[in-house]
């Protein structure tokens, strides 16, 4: 996370390229690195990860790993074979 997301890490010198800063998720940051208490770091990685889809960095489209729909409600959804799914099929009845 801190690779990519961390306000430390803006390009040319790191991986935030979008140079996205979030106050509360590099104060996150800071308290996985130092500290020791596992719960402590469990309550900050989920603090960090609240951050990044709270105010996310970009907006997230597709996550393909193995999507599915789980509604009957949901028609016309078709379990891709590839990394392709064409979402213009799917509707709610």
């Amino acid at each position: 996370m801190a690779r990519y997301f961390s306000s430390e890490n803006f390009s040319p010198n790191g991986f935030n390229f979008e140079q996205w800063k979030d106050a509360e998720f590099d104060d996150a940051l800071k308290t996985i690195s130092e500290a020791t208490d596992p719960k402590v770091i469990s309550a900050a990685y989920r603090k960090a990860h609240e951050r990044l889809v709270d105010n996310p960095p970009w907006l997230y489209i597709v996550h393909d790993l193995n999507p599915r729909a789980m509604s009957p409600k949901v028609k016309g959804f078709v379990s891709p074979q590839s990394w392709f799914v064409d979402m213009t099929l799917v509707s709610l009845q």
